[in-house]
């Protein structure tokens, strides 16, 4: 790791200097001078380049032949900055769309919002579940206005933003829907009036927690690992313990029978926060999770910080986990289930988790903001075992399977004869090569040959001839599905928001005319096999009136808002029943 971290700077050092210093690099024997090729291009080219922009494009070229999508620079120069914090101002919710408005998903705790109150008295702040329809600007105290109405439904969804954000101080008046006892949205005759402020964003939040007839269980949702306790951030570490001292094991509960922890949509974060995490149920000194440097040599990540476990007092630990759970969020799940004093009671559910197995680290080479973010190492889990590009099988599927495991993510082992991979395993290869290869194969072994010549993988005796599925095929050809085809997948069709226009069709890209498609056809239970149709039938069947079938913003607005209760029925409902009833409750 010190050889690496010592090239890399040294390599950044070189080019910054590149002016007035030497930059020589070595290829196949061959010494080229960057900095005077660098010089004769800039002082023959037919413009003038100042130096800046010419550092700018070379660190960029630099990361972007590493051919790793996390290796990337942005430049300060360029407004382009890495963004990793965890808190803001203004109102302090998530949201998604809902029918054209904002459904509140989360309300962060002591947030602007959770503290506001209705114009006209009342107790109760924003909620989760809440439905924002209005929205409008009222200055500040010291200089009130009344703004024009805002009207969610009226405006794209990309645009709330302008209207939910704005400077510490300032007030806005939100008109919203609210569920009454019976589950039925209704406008609260109220409007709540919000200062926008300073708020953190949520990491680990309790959703439930019930102690019945001697049955004890917590519902925990980590949404990310990020969080810098140094500028005033909340860790979700710190905020975990919180939720064990606080609302957990409090009033006489000393032991909880059943975790439920939801990693899905985690997308990572702070390896410190991550182990830390992880420090909640394992003990200091012991290995969370390993880093595997370009020499192999290994560095156990430990927890450091954190005195107190919870493992003892927890009976049984469920996670879930989706194809958004990454990184971070990955490792804290494989810390789990491979440490051995919380394996054999934690169970992994849901989908293949995305299968980010590698950690970034960064430099500002110009100390002005910009960075360099490059990968440094491969995470390995406790066991010593990489999900990078392959995920986290969980142990049972449960909920919507967005990526269909068996044809995109299901690893196959290497073979020493094709012979004996099964049939099924057979056609799920041939399948994927044909993906990749953009053929259409019927003979493994010939399929096998075209992938060898066109990636340039060789077998184990350096050969490119081989038509064998073997191990270091099995390793380089999966890995390269992954980039090319597993990656690029596109949104699935149970939560992808396709906003409509009024002006025409033909904005809308063939993906977004498949996935408007595939949810009108799900919604309806039909099978059409073009956009037009299925547009026009979903607005005669709802009484939308548009010339020409457009797909309007009304339209998009009320096919969103089925989707949504697809997935919210499935995504809130039925994957944690699923999960209580493989527990046995």
């Amino acid at each position: 790791m010190k050889n690496l971290s010592k090239k890399i700077l040294i390599l950044t050092t070189s080019v910054i200097a590149f002016s007035v210093t030497s930059c020589g690099v070595n290829v196949n024997n061959k010494s080229l001078d960057i900095s005077a090729l660098a010089a004769a291009l800039q002082s023959n080219y037919y413009l003038d380049v100042d130096n800046r922009t010419l550092l700018d494009g070379m660190i960029s070229g630099l990361t972007q032949a590493f051919g790793d999508d996390f290796t990337y620079y942005t430049s300060a120069a360029k407004n382009q900055y890495q963004d990793y914090s965890s808190s803001g101002v203004g109102l302090g919710f998530s949201r998604t769309v809902y029918y054209g408005e904002a459904l509140v998903r989360e309300v962060m705790k002591n947030s602007p919002a959770q503290n506001a109150r209705p114009k006209n008295g009342g107790d109760k702040g924003l909620l989760k579940g809440d439905i924002i329809t209005k929205i409008r600007n009222l200055g500040t105290k010291d200089n009130p206005v009344e703004g024009e109405m805002y009207v969610l439904k009226d405006h794209s969804f990309s645009d709330w933003t302008n209207y939910f954000s704005g400077e510490e101080g300032s007030i806005v008046e939100v008109y919203y829907k609210r569920k009454n006892a019976t589950g039925i949205y209704e406008e609260q005759s109220s409007p709540l009036i919000v200062t926008r402020g300073a708020y953190n964003v949520d990491k680990a939040v309790l959703e439930s927690f019930t102690n019945v007839d001697g049955h004890s269980e917590a519902y925990v949702k980590i949404s990310s690992f990020l969080g810098n306790a140094n500028n005033g951030e909340t860790t979700p570490q710190g905020e975990l313990k919180s939720i064990f001292d606080n609302e957990i094991f409090t009033n006489g509960v000393s032991s909880l029978d059943h975790l439920i922890i939801d990693l899905r949509g985690n997308g990572g974060g702070y390896v410190n926060n991550c182990t830390d995490t992880l420090g909640l149920f394992i003990p200091k000194g012991q290995a969370t999770a390993y880093y595997q440097f370009q020499d192999n040599s290994l560095q156990a990540l430990t927890n450091t910080n954190v005195d107190t476990q919870y493992t003892n007092r927890i009976n049984h630990i469920s996670l879930i986990v989706d194809s958004s759970t990454a990184s971070a969020g990955e490792t804290f799940a494989l810390g789990l289930r491979d440490y051995p004093d919380t394996k054999n009671k934690t169970h992994i559910y849901g989908q293949v988790s995305y299968g980010k197995g590698i950690a970034q680290s960064f430099i500002d080479p110009f100390n002005d903001g910009s960075s360099i973010r490059y990968t440094f190492a491969r995470v390995l889990s406790p066991s010593k075992q990489t999900i990078n590009k392959r995920g986290i099988v969980p142990e049972k599927f449960i909920g919507q399977q967005f990526i269909p495991y068996k044809e995109y993510t299901m690893w196959i082992d290497g073979v020493t004869s094709n012979d004996k991979l099964s049939e099924e395993n057979t056609n799920i290869l041939l399948n994927r090569i044909n993906i990749l290869l953009g053929t259409s194969y019927t003979n493994l072994g010939l399929a096998i040959l075209k992938c060898r010549e066109t990636y340039a993988i060789r077998s184990k005796d350096s050969l490119v001839t081989s038509q064998i599925y073997d191990d270091y095929f099995a390793n380089q050809f999966t890995n390269k599905f992954y980039d090319k085809v597993v990656t690029k997948l596109p949104a699935c069709k149970y939560n992808a928001y396709i906003e409509g226009n009024d002006v025409d069709n033909d904005s809308f890209t063939p993906l977004q005319r498949r996935l408007v498609k595939e949810q009108i056809n799900m919604v309806m239970g039909t099978s059409f096999t073009t956009f037009d149709k299925a547009v026009e039938a979903f607005q005669r069947e709802n009484n939308i009136l548009s010339e020409d079938n457009i797909f309007t913003r009304e339209t998009g607005a009320l096919l969103g808002g089925k989707v949504k209760d697809i997935y919210l029925e499935d995504y809130d409902y039925n994957v944690i029943n699923e999960v209580r009833a493989e527990y046995g409750r």
